[in-house]
């Protein structure tokens, strides 16, 4: 995902006093790039994580799923009622168009190429709906994980503009990994959609 490594790259470190947190209960450096598909965590971030006594987390994988769970519980009761995790939806599904951290949010390989190859005559709405149903629903796991690291990043952020997205983020780890249908989720309904474009304006992987 391109978009992730550049929205982490263009982001700040996050305060001393967070990344200690993050590093301490495990789903920092090495769970985040594995999800931005890095081979290691970058040396910057790993002087500060063991600078602030962040070491063991090193060997440690995160629990996706306990981890939404953990932090979810957090949140405000109050604050997540069915009307706000739908209004944070609808927030979340305009990233694409509104949000540059967003811009190139799509899925580019070789799979993706043979399906649109596959489907070489059919309209895009089909195309597109098959990208969602098919490809991004076996790729939940992925995504869920990156909204998730995402949403530990982002609240650990030290800019008010940065960390306001986090309990979005957090909101669509959740209800990814609640298993809420995909095209419930409009953000992953855009995901397909510029997937399906970038692959037929021949956009390179």
């Amino acid at each position: 995902m391109r978009s992730a490594k550049r929205s982490r790259e263009s982001w700040r470190i996050p305060r001393r006093s967070r990344l200690k947190d993050i590093t301490r209960r495990g789903p920092a450096a090495s769970s985040r790039d594995r999800a931005f598909k890095r081979p290691a965590p970058d040396a910057a971030l790993l002087a500060i994580a063991e600078s602030v006594g962040g070491v063991e987390w090193r060997a440690s994988r995160l629990d996706i799923d306990a981890e939404i769970a953990r932090v979810y519980s957090e949140l405000d009761p109050a604050k997540i009622a069915p009307a706000d995790i739908a209004a944070s939806l609808k927030r979340s599904g305009e990233w694409l168009h509104q949000e540059s951290f967003a811009e190139s949010w799509f899925e580019n390989d070789a799979e993706v190429s043979a399906m649109i190859d596959e489907m070489s005559g059919q309209d895009d709405d089909a195309i597109t709906g098959a990208v969602l149903s098919d490809l991004l629903e076996k790729r939940r796991g992925v995504w869920t994980e990156r909204f998730l690291l995402m949403a530990l990043w982002a609240r650990a952020a030290k800019s008010k503009n940065e960390g306001r997205y986090w309990r979005d983020f957090l909101i669509l780890a959740h209800e990814l990994s609640a298993g809420r249908p995909l095209e419930d989720v409009p953000i992953m309904a855009a995901i397909a959609q510029r997937t399906v474009s970038a692959a037929l304006s021949g956009t390179p992987f």
